[in-house]
């Protein structure tokens, strides 16, 4: 945050000297204010400039707030550079009334309709005799192709076809009648900001692991460019606690594990919960309250390996602990209407 130097120094002063009557007369158009707060000031101004500067450069708390060069320098420590853009580029027709011979030098320029500037890439040469022949579009006679690249890289220059384009200065080439591109410009893109280039700085920096919500949402957009937000919801949400019922006790004593920042793997550590997760679909055919778990061998795992977040691998179970737990789904309406409820 930038300090303003002429009443830091006064305060100062009245910091130092609390007594005001041992206290310099610091009012404006006094003496000490004159030549000690004024010249200091000044002084202390470039140097709050350039500690500001140093701040911004190691902080990048606002990117926009700091110049391209600078970000650029930054972005070196990651061995990244900034996307610089394409120009666009494409093929257009000098027409006239009647063949004539055109000569047209690399990198004259012609400037679209309105204002951006293109240049041709390499000398053409043109004979009369053979634009003669070049009455696809009569009565004008065409040149031929003629390729240009815009000066700039943008996507302002992306043109759409039947652009009209003019030649820039005084030249040796006849007058045409028009010069417009039969196809549409579309290869230009723009030179990525300060803002976008941060964002891509930041999200390289991230575990790739896939173990953090940064981490997910900048895989996707990775990997999928039309996706423009994402929600993730993993270990710890509420969106994926589930009751678990122990069915070593009562329905109500149900017991809860918490595998927020845990992770599978033979190891012991603060987060280590060595679990193995399986998944079976039954039919509870007893119309009693009682409920005929089958043994878990018979189910299936619920996860690939990949998928796994806080539990134990598939191929983990030698390591694993192993305890049964159900999700009950069962309205035990049989139970109620005996029951007269």
């Amino acid at each position: 945050m930038a300090i303003n130097t002429k009443q830091y120094l006064l305060n100062r002063v009245r910091e130092l000297y609390p007594d005001e009557s041992t206290r310099p007369d610091v009012k404006p158009g006094s003496v000490f204010y004159d030549l000690m707060i004024l010249p200091l000031s000044q002084l202390l101004e470039d140097y709050q400039t350039e500690h500001q500067e140093i701040l911004d450069l190691q902080s990048v708390s606002d990117p926009t707030g700091i110049s391209e060069d600078d970000l650029d320098a930054i972005a070196l420590n990651f061995l990244m550079s900034r996307n610089a853009g394409t120009k666009a580029a494409g093929y257009v027709k000098f027409y006239y009334s009647s063949g004539t011979t055109l000569s047209i030098n690399e990198g004259t320029i012609l400037t679209s309709e309105d204002g951006l500037e293109y240049e041709v890439s390499a000398n053409t040469y043109v004979a009369k005799v053979q634009m003669d022949t070049n009455i696809a579009e009569y009565p004008y006679y065409d040149s031929g192709e003629i390729y240009i690249v815009a000066k700039e890289a943008g996507n302002e220059y992306n043109k759409p076809a039947e652009t009209q384009f003019t030649v820039q200065g005084e030249t040796d080439i006849p007058t045409p009648v028009k010069i417009v591109n039969a196809a549409a410009f579309s290869s230009g893109t723009i030179k990525e900001g300060n803002q976008t280039f941060y964002n891509r700085i930041t999200d390289s920096i991230y575990n790739k692991s896939l173990a953090s919500k940064e981490s997910l949402d900048s895989k996707i957009k990775e990997n999928f460019t039309t996706v423009i937000s994402t929600d993730v919801i993993g270990a710890g949400n509420d969106l994926m606690i589930r009751d678990l019922a122990n069915l070593e006790g009562a329905v109500e004593a149900y017991e809860e594990d918490d595998f927020y920042l845990t992770y599978s793997g033979q190891h012991a550590g603060t987060y280590d919960s060595p679990h193995l997760a399986n998944v079976g679909v039954f039919q509870d055919v007893d119309e009693s309250e009682n409920v005929e778990i089958p043994p878990y061998t018979s189910w299936s795992t619920e996860f690939s390996n990949d998928m796994y977040q806080g539990v134990y691998k598939l191929h983990d179970e030698e390591y694993a602990y192993y305890e049964q737990d159900v999700i009950l789904r069962e309205d035990f309406g049989d139970v109620f209407t005996e029951a007269g409820i």
